[in-house]
């Protein structure tokens, strides 16, 4: 029987001379690094565990009922190129502030799926250097070539701003900008500066002034920042809004709408959820993706979303992959080591 083995550290789900699907656990996953180093890996990627492989094995055999089963998937995360990098916003940059980056991230198969760009900011003497990494899910399986674009969004907090200069690395490429220096306690702004009570579309100074969940944000034009929250889209705005705006006139860009807290259909709301009545003469958009964790023969006994593997447990569950919380149920699971996983 042929085994397979880890050719980039990720998640690595299952193995298919017969459909025998197999999910490798590993640790330290929330170290930053290079995953093709000895040493550590990029925040959300699994460490490899010296090639450690669950030993059971489930053959999965012939579908009565849906004739022959669809060999199990092979998903991992593969770094991705990126070829472009530019600031969100033309507006002034000032220490404190949140920055967000659009990278241009290109996807090298038909399958990629999820691509995420993560940051590692090193403070300097005068410049921050930001290293950014891009990654995607894919699998081997049915699976040709396909090169596209994707972009995608990577925000700099104020807290983790130190400097007046930053250099952004991707790949061997460079891209510097600029920012205002501090002027005065206003903008102070660390991991340990307790947060303000500014709510949102109120004027701030720095991160620090805003309420908890919110971020300083500069608007697309105008010379004031102000507090919101920043969403890449819909999913990042639940349940205080429906709503990822990419362009408002006064508000800053890809921030959520919080006047926009109900939903008129299913069309208002992001996939997998459904416009229902709220109990209060309202209706707000309700999470009802299939929790993932059913037990499975093959792929197609799980949902378009989920994946057949053998988990922890020795059992074949159907299982999600996720880079964040909002990609699993809400409120019931949470992503860990890029699987969705109950609540404990």
């Amino acid at each position: 029987m042929r085994q397979c083995v880890m050719v980039m550290a990720a998640v690595y789900l299952g193995c298919t001379t017969h459909p025998m699907p197999t999910l490798v656990e590993h640790a330290d996953a929330a170290l930053a690094g290079n995953p093709g180093d000895s040493g550590t890996l990029p925040d959300g990627a699994v460490a490899s565990d010296a090639g450690r492989l669950d030993a059971g094995r489930v053959d999965a055999g012939v579908r009565v009922d849906a004739g022959m089963c669809i060999p199990a998937d092979v998903w991992r995360q593969e770094e991705r190129p990126m070829t472009q990098v530019e600031l969100l916003s033309d507006a002034p940059r000032a220490m404190g502030v949140t920055e967000r980056l659009r990278v241009t991230v290109i996807l090298a198969g038909a399958c990629d799926q999820l691509p995420v760009v993560r940051a590692a900011v090193s403070p300097g003497g005068a410049t921050d250097f930001v290293t950014l990494t891009a990654w995607a899910f894919t699998r081997d399986r049915d699976c040709p070539p396909q090169t596209r674009m994707v972009d995608v969004l990577v925000d700099i907090p104020g807290t983790q701003q130190g400097n007046p200069n930053v250099r952004v690395m991707f790949g061997a490429q460079l891209f510097t900008y600029q920012r205002q220096l501090c002027m005065g306690d206003t903008c102070l702004c660390t991991a340990s500066t307790p947060r303000g009570n500014r709510n949102a579309g109120d004027s701030c100074a720095s991160d620090c002034e805003c309420r908890a969940g919110f971020s300083c944000l500069f608007p697309a034009q105008g010379m004031t920042a102000r507090c919101a929250v920043p969403c890449k889209d819909a999913l990042d705005c639940l349940p205080r809004s429906t709503r990822c705006r990419e362009q408002p006139r006064t508000a800053p860009p890809m921030t959520c709408d919080l006047q926009e807290t109900g939903c008129n259909n299913n069309g208002d709301c992001p996939e997998g959820f459904v416009c229902d009545s709220s109990g209060g003469g309202g209706r707000r958009c309700v999470d009802r993706r299939p929790f993932p964790g059913q037990d499975c023969a093959c792929v197609g006994d799980c949902d378009p979303l989920d994946t057949c593997i053998l988990d922890v447990h020795q059992r074949l569950t159907c299982q999600r992959l996720c880079n964040r919380n909002e990609d699993c149920p809400l409120g019931v699971f949470v992503c860990s080591g890029n699987i969705c996983r109950l609540l404990e």
